[in-house]
């Protein structure tokens, strides 16, 4: 019955995926969230990051696809989604790395009709 309902990522995980984040922190500018969650065998894990602004469509999901795999060099096969989100985003407003901090001069993620 126990492998029919959601349970948390184990911790060893959850490092893993943040190892990965940590190891290519230069191909995303913000960091706003992270859920991760494990049902039967399978894992999810989803993770919504800023981009620079300045970076085309194509070179966001070329670096989507770079962390996507240093996350299943991680920790295996798991369904990895990462979205591309933005400081604007309701539930990240002053969530960011780096966002809202004494001294901070980082610029808000850019939106995706800037990348158009």
């Amino acid at each position: 019955m126990s492998n029919l309902m959601d349970k948390t990522l184990e911790e060893g995980l959850q490092i893993a995926i943040l190892r990965s984040l940590v190891l290519n922190f230069d191909l995303y500018s913000d960091l706003y969230d992270i859920r991760s969650r494990r049902s039967g065998s399978d894992i999810y894990v989803e993770v919504f990051l800023g981009f620079d602004p300045e970076s085309t469509v194509a070179e966001c999901m070329k670096n989507i696809e770079i962390l996507r795999c240093a996350m299943r060099k991680e920790i295996g096969d798991a369904q990895i989604i990462i979205v591309p989100a933005t400081a604007q985003t309701p539930q990240y407003a002053d969530s960011a790395v780096g966002q809202g901090e004494p001294g901070s001069s980082r610029e808000p993620a850019a939106t995706m009709e800037h990348w158009s």
